[in-house]
């Protein structure tokens, strides 16, 4: 679904920061600290993005990118109506 797209990797979290599923399946449940962004996305529902520089990064196809700003976005996955956050989808 992302084959020719500009996404280098996908990432879906439990809302306490427990990989469940990464297009790397080495993260895969790996837990991040309790100060990732998509920690803040879990307690607020706010959708949360930010630039930073990575020297080098490993792209879905299993290609290596160098020297590139990346934009990282976390989303929140919410449940039916009560709209209560359950986990987080990174991108």
């Amino acid at each position: 679904m992302v084959q020719g797209l500009p996404i280098l990797n996908i990432k879906i979290y439990d809302i306490k920061g427990k990989i469940l599923f990464s297009t790397d399946s080495a993260q895969t449940g790996k837990v991040k600290p309790e100060n990732y962004s998509g920690s803040k996305v879990a307690l607020t529902g706010k959708v949360i993005s930010k630039i930073r520089y990575r020297e080098k990064f490993n792209k879905i196809d299993g290609s290596d990118a160098y020297d590139l700003k990346v934009l990282s976005s976390y989303l929140p996955i919410k449940r039916g109506l009560d709209n209560k956050v359950v986990g987080v989808i990174e991108i």
